[in-house]
């Protein structure tokens, strides 16, 4: 199963759990909020966060930005997600 699916969550124990079973499935933790993002970066060392309308305000990008990670957004409305438009990098917030 997992050779076919993104483990998306903004649950860091619980992707890190998936990630040290195995390897090679892809996760993508989410970003949440600013001490979620410190949590994630210290537990998985991610090159980029996931987000939504939820995540993206401006103290959870200024912590991603601080660590040097960026996000990969999906929409509430469907267009982010695999199979209607695909998932896609969120606009460049500087």
């Amino acid at each position: 199963m997992g050779d076919h699916v993104m483990f998306w969550s903004e649950h860091p124990d619980f992707l890190k759990e998936i990630h040290d079973l195995r390897p090679n499935w892809i996760i993508m933790p989410e970003a949440f909020n600013p001490k979620n993002v410190e949590k994630i970066v210290a537990l998985l060392h991610p090159q980029l966060l996931g987000a939504d309308e939820r995540d993206f305000n401006a103290a959870t990008i200024a912590a991603a930005k601080a660590v040097n990670v960026g996000f990969f957004c999906r929409s509430t409305d469907g267009a982010g997600v695999a199979g209607r438009g695909g998932p896609r990098r969120c606009r460049h917030t500087d």
